[in-house]
């Protein structure tokens, strides 16, 4: 059993370059390096929600792609399991990765079955947390006490923890872009860094025999920030890289920056005025 975090396929406009949107090629390459490279034959393939990002508001061209990479692991025999994830509900309440049952099961309920001899529950975003069965492992899209990303980290009543899970093994989570964990609980992250300040390290997870095996993916997309106190800082290893540049207003000549990066060709970048 492979269990894949947040995909978050989407295809941000700002991203968009005369060679395409970099962000949406490099998802696709992951995920692509996924089906192809690291699921096995006849494997079971688990999307722990948010394939998408913007909800309700998906491009076809996007459905397309997802659709073309998933169909190259069936061929080879591969099952899936979407999650939903907070992501993937519109406004309207409408589940947009619903039409994906034709290649799998689509989890909008929680719900226990046996996938590989394991009992398995499923948990998909709620309302409201949800009793937790005695099960083999829980897997879905929902928030933990303690976890977080981006500065942020979560507690309240809507959060699971630890003692909510005495019933299971293991509990594997998405909805966290960066991989962490507590006691049995873990969140495998997501596949891409998804923003700035995310880490570039990222995992899928092999369930076997009770033991989790994690697989690191390939750096496709290299998100770097600095701190652009001088020229000087915009070193030659940012070249082929996506960068944040810090800058303090007044502190830099922005015409002499411009050059430089100009000079240095990074992938893509932006300047955030601190």
């Amino acid at each position: 059993m492979l269990v894949v975090g947040d995909v978050h396929m989407d295809y941000p406009v700002r991203y968009s370059t005369s060679q395409g949107n970099i962000y949406f090629e490099a998802v696709s390459r992951v995920l692509e390096y996924i089906v192809d490279e690291i699921a096995e034959e006849a494997e079971t393939v688990i999307f722990l929600g948010d394939i998408f990002e913007k909800k309700d508001r998906i491009l076809n061209k996007v459905k397309n792609r997802l659709v073309s990479i998933l169909e190259k692991g069936a061929v080879k025999g591969l099952h899936y399991w979407f999650i939903t994830g907070n992501h993937d509900i519109g406004d309207g309440g409408e589940i947009s990765i619903r039409f994906l049952k034709f290649l799998g099961c689509v989890v909008t309920e929680p719900c226990l079955h046996r996938v590989e001899g394991m009992k398995v529950f499923f948990i998909p975003w709620c309302g409201s947390k949800v009793r937790i069965p005695k099960s083999d492992i829980v897997l879905g899209h929902f928030m933990v006490e303690g976890f977080g990303g981006g500065g942020f980290v979560d507690s309240g009543e809507d959060c699971y923890s630890v003692t909510d899970f005495k019933g299971a093994e293991v509990v594997i989570d998405g909805h966290y872009h960066d991989r962490q964990g507590s006691g049995r609980i873990f969140a495998v992250g997501s596949i891409l860094s998804v923003r700035f300040g995310e880490s570039n390290r990222k995992y899928v997870v092999r369930v076997k025999d009770g033991r989790l095996e994690w697989i690191e993916l390939p750096v496709v997309l290299d998100r770097r920030i600095v701190k652009a106190e001088s020229i000087e800082d915009v070193s030659e290893d940012l070249k082929g890289k996506v960068v944040r540049l810090d800058v303090e207003m007044g502190r830099v000549d922005m015409v002499e920056l411009g050059r430089r990066i100009e000079e240095i060709s990074p992938l893509w970048w932006e300047v955030n005025y601190i």
